[in-house]
């Protein structure tokens, strides 16, 4: 991370939604196939920083939303479907915080 555009948090799986303050959490990323360049230049970081390859290791970059508000699922999965991912290259999955 760049420390002067850029937050790191750590939290342990299953932890993150605990920590916000939102009504729904949306993940979008790349489907299997296409090729993920941020989540290839991460690994790639992370060989260099470890001074080792990580052969049996993969990265996925996702973007996370967070959103505020009384949204029903169906209107949650439309604003994933038209505003938030490109179904052709990408998958989403949407939750309540």
């Amino acid at each position: 991370a760049d420390p002067v555009v850029q937050e790191i948090e750590v939290v342990e799986a299953g932890e993150k939604e605990a920590f916000l303050d939102c009504d729904w959490a949306v993940e979008v990323g790349f489907k299997k196939g296409v090729t993920d360049s941020i989540g290839q230049t991460a690994l790639i970081g992370m060989q260099d920083v470890l001074k080792k390859k990580l052969s049996s290791c993969s990265v996925r970059a996702l973007k996370q939303y967070f959103f505020k508000g009384r949204l029903s699922g169906g209107e949650m999965e439309k604003v994933c479907r038209k505003a938030l991912a490109n179904e052709l290259i990408q998958d989403f999955k949407y939750w309540k915080c």
